[in-house]
């Protein structure tokens, strides 16, 4: 199913579908806890795009001029690659019982802001800078990017933390910590990141 317009706003009611792509110049708002979308993709010029479902989404891909925010019980990737799921020029905002899965990473697109708040663990794969914002779980967080650097705000967890860069440096902003029971880093250009990690 394709949705397309000018500004794409779900006021009620609720969709089932296997896939929607929407295709906005502005803003996407779809926030019915009633929608059945198994995978879905956008292209949005200038605006941001919000959705919202109690159902696990699949990701095809999310291009947006704005923010990304996306509230499901799951938030994957629909196909096994390294092709940026969701790109954005805002902020991004990921809200699920997990993200990505051990055999799958979603895949972030170059010099995002990330936020992300999963139950279970937390997979992410970069394609070039991700500045981690604000990054919290009760299991394990695997993030890592493929091109550029990962630069760390905040991250907290229960259990363990994994950062890899394979061709830049991991850094630290402003008043940065990572709070986790363990700590594991790798990065080609160099390390510099505050931790109250215990092992």
């Amino acid at each position: 199913m394709n949705l397309e317009g000018n500004n794409i706003i779900q006021t009620g009611g609720d969709i089932k579908a296997e896939t929607v792509f929407f295709d906005a110049v502005k803003n996407v708002d779809y926030q019915s806890q009633d929608n059945e979308i198994n995978t879905i993709g956008a292209n949005i010029d200038t605006g941001d795009f919000t959705f919202t479902s109690n159902e696990a989404i699949s990701i095809s891909k999310i291009i947006s001029g704005g923010s990304v925010t996306i509230n499901a019980r799951s938030i994957q990737d629909q196909t096994i690659d390294t092709d940026a799921d969701i790109q954005a020029t805002g902020n991004i905002t990921l809200n699920a019982n997990q993200i990505g899965s051990e055999a799958n990473d979603l895949d972030i697109g170059n010099n995002a802001n990330l936020t992300a708040s999963a139950e279970d663990s937390i997979y992410l794969q970069g394609t070039g800078n991700i500045t981690l914002t604000d990054i919290t779980s009760t299991n394990d967080i695997i993030i890592k990017t493929s091109e550029g650097d990962l630069t760390v705000q905040k991250i907290t967890t229960e259990k363990s933390v994994a950062l890899s860069s394979e061709a830049g440096a991991i850094k630290k902003a402003d008043n940065a910590s990572i709070l986790a029971d363990s700590l594991t880093v790798k990065a080609k250009t160099g390390i510099d990141i505050a931790t109250q990690a215990e092992n």
